[in-house]
C-alpha cells in the first residue's frame, strides 16, 4: 500500500493538519499490509491548492504583508518528482513497511516561494513585510478574500507554516533521473501546463466573490417563478425603497447607464432589464442577470425557484462578483454590509410576495361554489 502524506516537523509540536496525516500513515504502517508512506511538503503543480495560494499572493500587490512564520523553511517538490517517487514504490521489496521523505532540490522559506514564483512568471517581485501575527483562522479568511483557495483549506496550510518542513530521510529507490527538480523549473512546468490548457502563464484569474440568500417559501415553485420572472420595470426589485434609484443616480454621475426603466412582462435572453442584462432564462426555474453599471468588476445575479413539494419551494438568490484587481476587491468589501442588507430584504420580500399570492389563490378557490 502506498500513501502520500506530509513532511513532519522535528519535536512534539505539530499542526492539527500535519498530525492527522502522520496518524493516517502510522495506522497504515501498523496494519496487516506492508505500506510505503511518502511524506512531501508543498507540491508545485497546476491545480495544487498550496500552489494556487502562492501564485495569487505573489502577484496580488507590490507590497505583501506576511506572517512571521512565512520565514520558516520548507522543501517544495514538483508534481513530476512526486509521480516518480510514487511509481518507484512499485519496485520496493514486498516486505518494506516504512516512511520515506520526498522533496525538491532546495530548502526555501515560504516567502521565497512567493518571490521565486513572481520571478519565473515575469511579474514584479513583491516587497515582503513581516507581521508579528500568528492567527491562522484570520489569515485564512484574508487568503480566501484574495485567492480562489477556500479558508477551510487555507487554514490548515497556514497552520503548517508554523514549522520547518524539510526532508530528513531518503526517498524510495533514490532521486529522479538527473536529481530533484529545482523550484524555478517546477514553477515553469506548472505554468506551461496551464498555458497548454488554454490559460497564459501570466493571466492569473481573480477570485470570484459571492453572496447568497436562501428563503423557504410556503408556495409552489410555479408561483415563486411568477414573481421572479416579473421582476424589474414597473414591478420593481422588492427591496429597500429608493435604493435602486440611488444606485442608478450614482452610476449616471460616473458616466454609466443609470437607473433606466424597461417595459415588458417576461425576461428574454439578451434583453435589457433596467440596469441589468438578461444572460440566461431557464423557464420556470432560474433567471441570470449581468449588471451593466460602471463597476470595478463583473456582477451576476441569479434568482432560482426550487421545488420542495407540491405546496412549498425554496428561493435561492446568489450574487457573484469577479473583481478587477485590488480596486475591485476593495469595492466589494467596502459595500458588503449594505449589499447584504439590500439583497436580504429583496430575498425575504420576494418570498413573502410569492407566499401571499399563493394564499390568496387558495382562499379564492375555497370561496368558489362547488
Amino acid at each position: 500500500m502506498v500513501y502520500l502524506g506530509g513532511l513532519q516537523p522535528v519535536g512534539e509540536k505539530n499542526s492539527e493538519h500535519l498530525a492527522s496525516r502522520r496518524e493516517t500513515g502510522d495506522a497504515l504502517l501498523a496494519g496487516p499490509v506492508p505500506a510505503a508512506v511518502l511524506q512531501a511538503g508543498i507540491v508545485v503543480g497546476a491545480g495544487s491548492a498550496s500552489f494556487e495560494m502562492i501564485r495569487h499572493l505573489a502577484t496580488i500587490s507590490p507590497v505583501l504583508p506576511l506572517p512571521d512564520r512565512a520565514w520558516n523553511a520548507v522543501q517544495p517538490i514538483g508534481i513530476d518528482d512526486v509521480l516518480h517517487h510514487l511509481t518507484a514504490c512499485l519496485d520496493l521489496a514486498p516486505e518494506v513497511n516504512r516512511t520515506f521523505d520526498i522533496g525538491g532540490a532546495e530548502v526555501l522559506s515560504f516567502r521565497e516561494l512567493m518571490t521565486g514564483f513572481a520571478t519565473v512568471a515575469g511579474r514584479l517581485r513583491p516587497l515582503t513585510v513581516p507581521l508579528p501575527v500568528s492567527a491562522p483562522k484570520m489569515l485564512a479568511r484574508a487568503v480566501e478574500a484574495l485567492t480562489p483557495v477556500d479558508r477551510h483549506l487555507a487554514g490548515p496550510l497556514l497552520e503548517s507554516m508554523a514549522h520547518d518542513l524539510v526532508v530528513r530521510d531518503d526517498p524510495p529507490n533514490g532521486p529522479p533521473p538527473g536529481g530533484p527538480t529545482p523550484y524555478a523549473e517546477t514553477v515553469r512546468r506548472a505554468l506551461a501546463e496551464e498555458g497548454a490548457a488554454g490559460r497564459a502563464a501570466t493571466d492569473l484569474p481573480e477570485p470570484v466573490l459571492h453572496g447568497e440568500h436562501v428563503e423557504a417559501v410556503d408556495a409552489p415553485a410555479a408561483v415563486l417563478w411568477e414573481v421572479i420572472s416579473g421582476i424589474g420595470g414597473d414591478n420593481g426589485w422588492y427591496t429597500v425603497p429608493g435604493v435602486w434609484a440611488l444606485r442608478g443616480g450614482i452610476d449616471r454621475l460616473l458616466g454609466g447607464i443609470g437607473a433606466r426603466r424597461t417595459k415588458g412582462t417576461r425576461p428574454v435572453e439578451g434583453a435589457a432589464l433596467d440596469w441589468w442584462r438578461v444572460e440566461e432564462v431557464d423557464e420556470g426555474r432560474s433567471l441570470t442577470l449581468r449588471a451593466e453599471t460602471r463597476l470595478p468588476g463583473t456582477v451576476h445575479l441569479e434568482l432560482r425557484a426550487e421545488p420542495v413539494d407540491a405546496g412549498r419551494s425554496r428561493y435561492v438568490q446568489r450574487v457573484t462578483f469577479r473583481p478587477d484587481g485590488l480596486t475591485g476587491r476593495a469595492y466589494w468589501y467596502a459595500q458588503l454590509p449594505a449589499h447584504d442588507f439590500v439583497f436580504a430584504v429583496m430575498a425575504r420580500t420576494i418570498a413573502g410576495v410569492a407566499r401571499t399570492r399563493a394564499r390568496r389563490r387558495a382562499a379564492t378557490r375555497r370561496a368558489q361554489p362547488a
